[in-house]
């Protein structure tokens, strides 16, 4: 019995390149930044600090 082997779909997002080296950095920061207000909104505040805290180090690293 042979198996068919499907092709593998990419799950990256691809930005608009602006030249930007720090981009993507940005981008996670935001997404942190997101994540940390779901939690707040779902009621779970200790999983919002650390999404904030993480979010607070990127930026950091990013205006080093």
């Amino acid at each position: 019995m042979s198996t068919v082997w499907k092709k593998a779909v990419e799950a990256v997002e691809v930005g608009e390149d602006t030249g930007d080296i720090l981009a993507p950095l940005k981008r996670i920061v935001m997404q942190y930044g997101r994540r940390a207000l779901r939690h707040i909104d779902a009621g779970h505040p200790e999983r919002a600090e650390y999404y904030h805290e993480q979010s607070t180090n990127i930026e950091r690293l990013i205006n080093q």
